[in-house]
């Protein structure tokens, strides 16, 4: 979490406002394109692992990965539009792929351990994911090391982060389970049934990500790179409050709920919810805090004026942060109770929003206008996840 908070505050004061905007982009498209490559088959086989014995795990785990590698031989090919549209430079091409797919299966790896309930594990791959190669680069920027200072230095330490945390996820894996399971042919009814199940949850993440995402591009469209990298800057600031909750809060007790709620222990799935709820809102309000705390210095570190004329567009984004934490409190519940179509729904009606809210606000009020439209979206959204999430009960 320190990691990607640093990051973005040491390419907004070494590079220019321009190549903060060309990052931004670059990482959204990325962020975009693995959910095309995962589908959201994990939503699928969470639940399915977390329903088996453990010695039959690993054959799901396998076909999962083997669907995977199907979607890539289509999808990938599909992505070259990325460039044809401008939206990436096309010096970026092999940058791009390779990021891509290391990521995609990293983060696999990281759901899959999250869902073995190994949080420990799992966050030590997410830090070499994430974390430990960006160390690496600000030690060499505050070295002042100008030839590093660049995208490309960006971009070279993700790969190598991500494939360091692939290799040790999947030593892991190997240690773990009992290979001869294998030995069995691929299930692929149930890849079938996993793909029929998990695209209700692919429609509504791709809804989420119209709303976390699209943005950017409507800002590129409207007015420069360079607003789209102001806006990237306090994205990424505010996105810290629904990071330290996911990684703190959800991670741990989200498997719990779909646990308790699939074997009807009533008590305990109340127990737990209440405790989810609790730690959700006390970890946001206390990440605001904290942003609220550090952000004087932080813009003062960094010395362009351009960020401290936009900060009213930091405090709305932190609190459509919240209220998209809150909302997962609910979203859990539907998800427990296996009410995809309604998380699908909501989410859809909120993409709506945020779309019609982008185009009508971004440019008469400007980056602020696309923060006002994520957070009237994330209301909405919450809004319809509590009222369908107080009919749920343990059957």
């Amino acid at each position: 979490m320190l990691a990607k908070f640093l990051l973005i505050i040491y390419i907004g004061k070494y590079l220019s406002i321009d190549e903060l905007g060309e990052y931004g982009l670059f990482v959204i498209t990325v962020t975009i394109a693995i959910y095309f490559l995962g589908l959201d088959f994990y939503t699928y086989n969470s639940r399915e692992i977390l329903a088996k014995e453990e010695k039959k795990r690993l054959a799901l785990i396998r076909d999962q990965f083997i669907f995977h590698l199907l979607v890539y031989v289509v999808v990938l090919p599909l992505l070259l539009s990325v460039f044809l549209l401008g939206l990436i430079d096309i010096e970026y091409l092999l940058y791009f792929y390779l990021i891509l797919v290391f990521e995609h299966l990293s983060q696999e790896l990281y759901r899959l351990y999250t869902t073995l309930k190994k949080p420990i594990f799992a966050n030590f791959l997410l830090f070499l994911r994430t974390g430990l190669w960006v160390y690496a680069i600000l030690i060499l920027w505050i070295s002042e090391k100008k030839e590093t200072m660049n995208l490309e230095t960006v971009w070279v330490g993700w790969l190598i982060g991500s494939l360091l945390s692939i290799m040790i996820g999947v030593v892991y894996l190997k240690k773990e389970y009992d290979r001869t399971i294998l030995s069995k042919k691929i299930d692929w009814k149930w890849i079938k049934n996993g793909i029929k199940v998990s695209i209700p949850f692919f429609i509504g993440t791709l809804a989420y990500k119209v709303i976390e995402f699209s943005d950017r591009y409507m800002i590129d469209y409207y007015m420069t790179k360079a607003d789209v990298g102001i806006y990237t800057f306090f994205s990424g600031i505010a996105n810290t409050v629904n990071i330290i909750v996911f990684t703190l809060v959800i991670m741990v007790y989200y498997p719990l709920l779909v646990e308790q709620y699939q074997q009807k222990k009533n008590d305990l799935f109340e127990k737990t919810l209440k405790i989810f709820s609790q730690k959700t809102m006390l970890y946001s309000l206390a990440s605001c805090l904290l942003i609220f705390g550090l952000i004087g210095f932080v813009l003062d570190f960094m010395g362009k004026v351009e960020f401290h004329n936009h900060i009213d567009t930091l405090w709305v984004l932190v609190i459509a942060n919240i209220i998209l934490n809150i909302s997962f409190v609910a979203h859990y519940i539907l998800y427990a109770a296996q009410k995809d179509i309604v998380i699908r729904n909501a989410t859809l009606v909120g993409a709506g929003v945020n779309i019609l809210l982008n185009i009508i606000l971004i440019p008469y009020y400007g980056i602020v206008g696309a923060a006002l439209a994520t957070l009237i979206s994330y209301t909405v959204i919450f809004m319809i996840k509590y009222h369908k999430s107080k009919l749920i009960v343990i059957k």
